[in-house]
């Protein structure tokens, strides 16, 4: 869908006598947009090829083939689906943005409706805000004096100690060698 809105919007350029830097643009956005479709498409055709075949191969009596077959499968696997995947992300990208905007205009309605929504949109933002400091509040404690799972010769010590450790070693370090960090 988008894909077809870069090839409209390349031919309208091009019709509309667009500077020539602009339709070059125009012309290779439109060319490398054709090329990722069709390397897309090459993805999951060679997938399902490979699973065809390493289907057939896995029917046969001979060992090796057998075992070929089960790698000819997870390549073909592989393949369809990371071509799936390729065509999924512009889908979820046009998803989100639609999701935003839509939030966008909920929010204007809900401001529209006078002072009901009013009440509501301070609510949503007093609760946004709450949610906000609670996970910073909880990323800073965590970060503070939680337990970090460091094995040090045994034993389990705290962020702020290794961090102390660290900084001990780094100023014997310095004395030793006068500042300079050379030895």
């Amino acid at each position: 869908m988008a894909d077809e809105a870069v090839v409209t919007m390349v031919a309208r350029m091009r019709d509309e006598g667009a500077s020539a830097g602009l339709r070059s643009m125009g012309n290779t956005v439109a060319s490398e947009t054709m090329r990722l479709n069709d390397f897309r498409m090459t993805l999951v055709a060679t997938g399902s090829a490979l699973t065809a075949i390493g289907s057939l191969a896995n029917r046969s009596n001979n060992e090796f083939l057998k075992q070929a077959s089960t790698w000819l499968m997870v390549a073909g696997a592989m393949s369809t689906t990371t071509g799936a995947i390729l065509h999924m992300i512009p889908m979820v990208t046009r998803l989100t943005a639609s999701l935003r905007q839509m939030a966008v205009v909920q929010a204007i309605l809900k401001a529209l409706s006078g002072p009901a929504g009013w009440v509501t949109l301070g609510v949503g933002a007093a609760v946004g805000v709450g949610a906000v400091a609670a996970i910073n509040a909880s990323n800073r404690s965590d970060r503070a004096g939680g337990v970090v799972n460091i094995n040090v010769q045994g034993s389990v010590i705290t962020e702020r100690e290794l961090v102390g450790k660290v900084k001990q070693g780094l100023v014997l370090n310095g004395q030793r060698n006068n500042g300079t960090g050379i030895r």
